[in-house]
This record gives C-alpha cells, structure tokens and sequence, in this order.
C-alpha cells in the first residue's frame, strides 16, 4: 500500500534544516550570549569561555594580517560588535561568581592570570592593568582617527567613482557585468568604513566599561568581604583585588587584539599584498642597511658600561641577516638571468610556421617614418592627432575611411627627414629644420622678406623658407603661409593619400562598404547581386572615381549607376565612371571653380575637336581610344604643353575642358606628361557654374 504524499517530504525538511545551519548557528550563539549575562555559569565552563574569547581573537589578528586588502575582510565591523558584546557577556559573568563565592572562587584563568602577573604583590598587578588599558586606550584612538578620516575621504570619492564607472561603461571600456562588479565592490567599501567608524565606537566604549567593571570588582568585593563575610580588610582587598586584575587582564588581552586588528585593517594599503609580505618587500630589500647598523651595534660593544655579549649578539644578528639577503638577491639575479637566456634561447631554436613568417611580411598601409629628431614630435602626440584628424577628413571629402596610420621612428633615415609610405612603398619625403617654421611663399606675397634656408613646399610646391618662431607674425602679415612641423607632415600625408587613395581601396574596403550599405539599402545591394556583380567590379569603379578626385560619399548613386549600366562590365567599367562623374557635376564644378563660380580652362577648337573624335576607334574589349599617329601625338603634346605653362604663368591651375566622348582617351594620353592636369568634360559642368575659356588649342 502506497504512502500518502505529504506537502513537505523527509528529504526537503532535512536538506532545509541543513541549508539554515549558518543562522541556526549564529541564532544559538546570539541567545547564549544574551543568556549568560542572566543565568551564573560554573566556573569550568567560565574558563572555557575566557579561552575561547582569547583564541578567537588572535585568531582574527592573524586573519588580519593575511588580508590583502581593508575590504578583503569586509565583516570586520560586525565581528567586532559581536565579540564585544561577547566579551562584556563574560565580563559580567566572571563578576557575579567573583563576588559571589569570594576566596572560594574556583575560575582557574582568572587565578592563574593574577597570580603570574601581580607575582603575589596586587600593587604590581594594578600597575601592569593599567598600562595595558593606556595602551589599547591610546591604540583605540589613533585607529579610530584613522578609520574617521579614512572613511570620510573615501565617502567623498564615491560620486567621482561612479562617474568613472559609468564613464567607462559608456566608452565600453568596461562592459555591463564588469560595471555591476565595480559597484558592488563600491558599494562594500562604503559599508565597511561606515561599519568601521561605528566599530571603533565600540573599542573606545569597552576600555571605559573594563575600567568601570574592574571598579565595581573591587569596591564592591571589599564591601561584601568585608561586611558580609566578617573577613578583614586585607585579606578582602588582596583577594578581590588581585581577582579583579586578573579578571581585566583576561578580557583586555582579547580586546587589546581586536583594537590592533582593527588598526593594521584601516591602516592596509591598496597593493592588494599581504602585510608580512609588504614588510619583507620593503623593509628587507636593502641588506646594505642590515651591515650599517651590524657596523653600528659593534661599535656600542666597545663602549665601556654596556653589555657587550648583547650589542655583540645583535650586531652578528644583522650582519648575518643583511648577508642571507645579499646572498638571496643574487641568487635571484642568476635565476631570472638563466630563465631569460632560457627563453632566448628556445625563442631562436623555434622553428618559424608560415604563418609567423607571413605575418612578419606583412607591410603597414599608411606609415610615417620620421628621423631622429622629429621623434619629439611624434611622441608628443601633436602629429599623431593631426594625422587622425586626417582620416576624418579625408572620410568627409572622398567617402573612404583609410586604414589607421602609423607614425615610428627610423634610425636609417636622416635625422631631419620624413617619408611617406603606402603600403610599405615610400612615395614621397622631406627634410624639416628641427625648431623651425616654414613660411610658403603664396600668390599674394608681393615682395619677399625673407632669403635664408629656401626650400620648396612638399603640398603646394611653392616656394618657400625656414623661419625662426619670432618671425612667424611678420610672415602672415606679409601673407606668407606659415606651418610648424606637424601641420607640414599632416598636409603632405594627406596630399599624398589623396593621389594614391585608389590603391587604399581593396576588395576588402569595397565588401565593408557594401556591408553598411547593404543595412540601410538592401534592396539595392540585392540588386548588385541578381546582376552578378561582383565585390572587384564595384572596387575598380570605386577606385577609378578616387584616383580622379572624386568622391564617393553618395555610394547609392554610384551603385545605382552601376546597375544600370551592367552592360559595360566587366571591361568598359570607364563608360559607368565617365557617367558617374556626370551625374557628379556639381562637386566636380566646385572642386575646380574660383570664388565666382567660374571654371577658368582651355579648350580644344572646334575642328581640332572633330578632328580628334574622327581618330576615336572601338577596341575588340569594347573600349575606346584615340588613334593617332606619332606626329599627330606630338603636335597634341606641344599644344597641350604651351597652354599649360600659359595657365601657371596666369597663377591657375591648369584645367583642359573636352567634349565627353574624347575625355577618358585623352586622359589616357595625357595623364603621365602633365600630372598636375585636370581634363573635364562639358558634362561635368554644373548649370550654376560658367566656364571661362582662358583659350583654344
């Protein structure tokens, strides 16, 4: 026959009692306490509890020593409420059967104690009680001092702590879990050094009541000796007295433990070391000092009236103890010199894997070294903040975010000088006068004022000069550029990734493009792919676009542009650029006009320009371009040549304005002679921009 099911089993009353032992504990131990100040104990079980009492609170001394940290031992506080009370328990217990059974007392710790201290003689025995109660008076003081300050400054910090906390959190310097353990250890040390303030109120407290206690013993003692038990007065004042100083000591040796615990704990320091070893680290890391003062107690033998085996025994102790130590750092150095040549060595015997050596050869993609003495600079910070601004520029200008830059020194280059590298190749470099600014020499300087240390502008290829800081005011107010040596290197970069940002633009730049786009335009990206297009096709537009200066912020147009024109892939992807730069128009025309709006180039004539689409052939890819013969193509490069100079003379830049069939061709024929030439066509001129034809060819 089955048993009834009860609501609450065997198994889960028991395992519930378990789980409760803790507080069934701590409950029972509260109650006893409470119990004992009420009901007399026997004396067995008084000197049980005198134990106890002392073992329990050396026991937590040395809790305290081994305890990294203040918060490490954060129930301190409470300990010490308890204990307290605990003690006073006693304390009150040990009164009653002292003056209650008189000369008969039988509480063995409290005889003994007052018979070894006071050495039969209570006089001796009072002196030595109260020397230990100024002693844990003045060491209760000092660390309650300690506590209240150390708890007020650090109850001020807490706003600035949790600011940092969730300044971090917001930066994701930390994340959330890390932030919740941050407070919550926060939140530990506000209660402990409020609990601590609080315990120290306790300490204070029992010194005042162990005197009170110790009092009454007497006084009280002597009158129930006296008067009570017809003893005489000596013998009732030997004996309660003698009783009550033992009964004192008994509690004041625990206490006096508790009040140093309680010190070296709000004393610790943050290292987060124990304090034995913050004592051998600090203390006994110097054995010179150990010899000095061996050298020293030597001396003090040879003084007449000392007792030289003592100084002599001393002096032998410290010169051994600085020699252990001595012996032990250099056993140290070895050691950490074997471990050293241990891993040099296993690090030249192991044997490079591929991937170690692939990553070894992999280049930076945008590098800037710099000499010896331009090292200040880069590690001020100034050039590297320059250059970062760089990148956002250039992401706010052409559509690309480059590669993060790195700045280092090279010790093969001359101590002035700085090169430019993209993808570990040096494209460019200069020399800078450390200490100096450079004034460039713009269109506006009428006259030159300076004459020493000339050089040539890396951006803007102006001339110019080294100047000293003194002379940077009359510079610009004879309109000179003036530039200090970080601004001229963050400039050069950035004209130098601008003419090689088609090669900074990978098929892995292209994918993380797409990738964003495809989250705010999926439909477009979806497209891309149901025409098959591929991640290096839509590179190699990308990379056309950038290398004639044009951005691709708008990358929905230039997608789309792609799409709509598939037919041209994957040979023809010129035609899709040519379109895109159309549809570009207006950024084109900004790029290139003056402060009225107007484009100032030279064009071809009309003949020459029918003549010049008469030699335009379709290629078997599809492509087109200009065929022309060798005389034909040197009769266009003198042309070209002498309205170029005729716009740098004018202090213009030069620009060639085409029809659009001819401009990719020309450019192609172009581009390598005259690098600083720009070829538009008529399509890349906005309708709110003129065109001023500075002349025909």
């Amino acid at each position: 026959m089955s048993q009834p099911k009860t609501g609450l089993s065997i198994g889960t009353l028991l395992k519930s009692i378990n789980g409760s032992t803790p507080f069934l504990l701590m409950a029972i131990g509260v109650m006893f306490v409470i119990s004992i100040i009420v009901i007399p104990l026997p004396a067995f079980l008084l000197d049980f509890l005198m134990v106890l009492n002392i073992i329990t609170s050396l026991f937590i001394l040395l809790l305290v020593l081994n305890a990294r940290g203040a918060t490490d031992f954060y129930i301190f506080p409470t300990l010490l409420l308890l204990f307290t009370v605990f003690r006073l328990a006693i304390n009150v217990s040990s009164t009653r059967l002292i003056l209650s059974q008189g000369a008969n007392f039988q509480g063995q710790i409290v005889k003994t104690f007052a018979e070894f201290v006071t050495a039969g003689n209570f006089v001796i025995g009072i002196v030595i009680f109260l020397i230990v109660l100024v002693v844990q008076f003045v060491v209760t003081r000092g660390a309650g001092r300690g506590i209240e300050v150390r708890a007020r400054f650090h109850m001020e910090g807490i706003p600035s702590k949790q600011m940092a906390i969730e300044s971090d959190l917001a930066s994701q310097i930390i994340d959330v879990e890390e932030a919740k353990q941050k407070k919550k250890k926060l939140d530990i040390e506000s209660s402990f050094y409020g609990g601590m303030e609080g315990g120290a109120k306790f300490i204070s407290g029992e010194v005042v009541a162990s005197i009170i206690i110790t009092l009454v013993n007497v006084i009280a003692g002597i009158v129930i000796g006296t008067v009570m038990n017809n003893e005489g007065f000596g013998d009732a004042s030997d004996n309660y007295i003698r009783f009550a100083i033992g009964d004192g000591l008994v509690a004041g040796i625990p206490s006096l433990c508790l009040v140093i615990a309680s010190g070296i704990l709000v004393t610790k320091d943050d290292s987060k070391v124990t304090l034995p070893k913050n004592i051998q680290k600090q203390i006994f890391n110097n054995p010179i000092l150990f010899y000095i003062v061996g050298g020293f107690l030597l001396a003090l033998a040879l003084v007449p009236g000392f007792p030289k085996i003592i100084f002599i025994a001393l002096s032998a102790l410290f010169i051994y103890v600085g020699y252990r130590l001595k012996k032990s750092q250099l056993a140290e150095k070895v050691k950490e010199t074997e471990v050293e040549q241990k891993k040099e060595i296993a690090e030249e015997q192991k044997e490079m894997t591929s991937e170690d050596i692939f990553k070894q050869a992999q280049v930076e993609p945008l590098e800037i070294r710099v000499g010896a003495s331009l090292i200040v600079h880069a590690q001020k910070g100034d050039l590297v903040n320059k250059v970062k601004k760089t990148r956002l520029e250039l992401a706010n200008e052409l559509g690309v975010v480059i590669p993060s830059v790195r700045v280092r020194d090279d010790i093969n280059l001359p101590d002035s000088q700085y090169t430019l590298c993209i993808n570990g190749d040096v494209i460019d470099k200069f020399n800078i006068l450390y200490g100096k600014l450079l004034a460039i020499k713009t269109l506006e300087v009428k006259e030159d004022v300076f004459t020493a240390n000339e050089t040539i502008d890396p951006v803007t290829k102006l001339p110019a000069y080294w100047i000293n800081e003194s002379d940077s005011i009359k510079a610009e107010k004879n309109n000179y550029l003036v530039a200090d040596p970080s601004t001229i290197v963050a400039m050069h970069f950035i004209e130098m990734v601008k003419k090689n940002i088609s090669s900074l633009v990978g098929r892995k730049e292209t994918q993380k493009i797409l990738d964003i786009i495809k989250e705010q335009n999926k439909a477009l990206i979806d497209e891309l792919d149901k025409n098959q297009i591929s991640t290096s096709q839509v590179q190699k537009v990308f990379a056309e676009l950038l290398s004639e200066g044009v951005s691709i912020r708008n990358v929905n147009m230039v997608l789309e542009t792609v799409c709509d024109n598939t037919k041209f892939l994957p040979d023809n992807y010129h035609v899709i650029v040519d379109l895109i730069r159309a549809k570009s128009s207006k950024k084109i025309s900004a790029m290139y006009s003056d402060n009225a709006n107007c484009i100032n180039a030279f064009t071809l004539s009309a003949h020459y320009s029918n003549e010049m689409t008469s030699k335009l052939r379709q290629m078997q890819n599809g492509s087109v371009q200009l065929d022309i013969s060798a005389e034909e193509y040197k009769d266009l490069m003198d042309l070209v040549e002498k309205a170029v100079e005729e716009m740098k003379n004018k202090h213009l830049l030069p620009i060639m304005v085409v029809d659009f069939t001819l401009r990719r061709s020309l450019k192609e024929r172009l581009q390598f002679s005259f690098s600083d030439l720009v070829i538009l066509s008529y399509d890349e001129i906005d309708n709110d921009y003129r065109l001023n034809t500075i002349l025909e060819i």
